[in-house]
Formats: structure tokens, C-alpha cells, sequence
């Protein structure tokens, strides 16, 4: 019978839990997923997806907590750190001091990313391209690139794993709901994911560093693929860069015109970069 009033029962009930129904099976990984960029306003979509084992995913949210708390930080996001808001208001007014502090900062996450034993994943889609399908085809993919970007994340990080996945997702009131439709429907369509993927949720950004983690690389990867780029930041192409150095492969994700849109996205075959 579990006490409720034992300091700490409930805790070990789920680590208890945990063990007995999901690490049996195989290896345990995290995939988390963020965006950067709406398809209503901007020229590029870009979902990004972390994926680290669960046993490294404590040591690399320990290093990347400790960083930002070394500079009295909670949470960081690269608008907000960028812009100066969020956590950041209080470094204001700008100097040419504080913006030095916070590229240091930002350098330092990125390296803590760049070292981590990750597979990292960015989709890009540019509006316009999706917006020159026809109706019925949009209509397929959710009317909105993000759906589509989402499934591309998950088979990326599926091709070819060894793992039992659960994905946390960045909360957003815009598309969690529907994200949840679309990874019944994948599990439906798909054999293959249905056994790898146990458990999808959505987190608050703020309160988990490998989402922020996926927020890096999807602002960074939205800002490589967008055409105009005035003004940009020295940092964001330095840490762009840094990502680029890592790249191994690439593939691209397709749709038969004939199929159904989504659930049924395919990948060619990766192939190595050109470097």
C-alpha cells in the first residue's frame, strides 16, 4: 500500500512505475521540440528537435541551469536574450558592456549544445513555397508548415534509433491541441512510431533547459534559411557556424501528391554533406 504521507512515497511510486513499464523494453531517449517563426508572418518556419538519452539528460540540464544561474538567469530564449526581454530586462539600460555579457552567455549555451552527446534536427519551410501548393494540398498538411515540420522531426529522430522516444513539446496554445491529433494520427499510420514513441507532452519553456535548448537551434536554423537578414547579430552567425561545423547529413522530406498528406511523410536517402 503506498503512504502518501512517507516523505517522498509518491516520487519513488513513479520512479518505481517508470522502471517496471518503460526501461525493460530499450534504451530510453527524450526528443524536444521547438519553433521559431509563424507562418503568418514570417518568411521561414523552423522546428528544431534535441534528442539525448535519458541518462545524459540530467548532466547536460545540470550544466546548462548552472550557466545560466551564474549570471542570475532562470530561463533564456534567443528573442528574448536578443531583444533584451524576458529575463533579460533587467540588464537594461544597453551597454556595450552588458550586450558582450550576454554574446558570452549565449556562446557558452551553444558550446554546452555543440559538446552534448545529441542528435540535432532543424526542419526549415518557407512560407511562401507552402503557400503556392493548392488548397487541397494545404489542406492535407494542416494548412500550416508546422505540422509538417513536426512529423519531419520525429522521423528524422526515429531513422534508424535503437530507442523507446517520449517527446516534450514547447506549450503553445496554437498548436498543442492539434499536435496532439497529429501524434495519434502518426501512430495510427505508422507501425514504426506507434512502438517507438510511448508518451508526447508540452512544457513550458521556461521550466525545461533542453527545450531551450531546441529553441537555440530553431532560431538559429530560421535565421540561416531566411533570405532577408538585415541587421543580424554577430552571435546568431557565430553560433550558426558552430552548428554548421557538426552537420553530417542531410535529407529531404517529401510527400507523395497522391497520398494523404500527413502520417505519411517519406525522407530520401541522407547523404553526407558537402564540406
Amino acid at each position: 500500500m503506498l503512504n502518501l504521507s512517507e516523505p517522498g512515497a509518491l516520487i519513488r511510486w513513479i520512479s518505481t512505475l517508470e522502471s517496471l513499464v518503460v526501461m525493460p523494453q530499450s534504451p530510453m531517449a527524450i526528443v524536444c521540440i521547438d519553433e521559431s517563426g509563424k507562418f503568418s508572418d514570417t518568411e521561414v518556419v523552423c522546428l528544431a528537435a534535441c534528442m539525448v538519452a535519458a541518462e545524459d539528460a540530467g548532466g547536460l540540464t545540470q550544466k546548462w541551469s548552472a550557466r545560466l544561474k551564474s549570471d542570475n538567469l532562470k530561463y533564456t530564449s534567443m528573442k528574448e536574450a536578443l531583444n533584451f526581454h524576458g529575463p533579460f530586462e533587467s540588464w537594461r539600460p544597453i551597454t556595450s558592456e552588458l550586450e558582450q555579457k550576454r554574446d558570452t552567455l549565449l556562446w557558452d549555451l551553444a558550446e554546452i549544445i555543440a559538446s552534448a552527446p545529441m542528435n540535432r534536427i532543424a526542419v526549415t519551410v518557407t512560407s511562401e513555397k507552402f503557400k503556392q501548393l493548392t488548397g487541397a494540398q494545404r489542406k492535407k498538411l494542416g494548412n500550416d508548415p508546422w505540422y509538417a515540420a513536426f512529423e519531419a522531426c520525429i522521423i528524422g529522430c526515429l531513422n534508424g534509433n535503437r530507442y523507446n522516444v517520449a517527446i516534450h513539446a514547447d506549450l503553445s496554445e496554437e498548436y498543442s491541441e492539434k499536435c496532439v491529433k497529429l501524434f495519434n494520427l502518426l501512430r495510427a499510420r505508422r507501425p514504426d512510431l506507434r512502438d517507438a514513441i510511448f508518451a508526447i507532452t508540452f512544457m513550458d519553456d521556461t521550466a525545461m533547459p533542453l527545450v531551450q535548448m531546441a529553441d537555440m537551434v530553431s532560431y538559429c536554423g530560421r535565421a540561416d534559411a531566411t533570405q532577408t537578414k538585415p541587421n543580424r547579430n554577430p552571435i546568431v552567425d557565430r553560433i550558426i557556424n558552430l552548428f554548421h561545423s557538426q552537420d553530417s547529413e542531410h535529407a529531404r522530406p517529401f510527400y507523395w501528391e497522391s497520398g494523404n498528406g500527413l502520417g505519411e511523410l517519406q525522407l530520401d536517402s541522407a547523404v553526407p554533406l558537402q564540406q
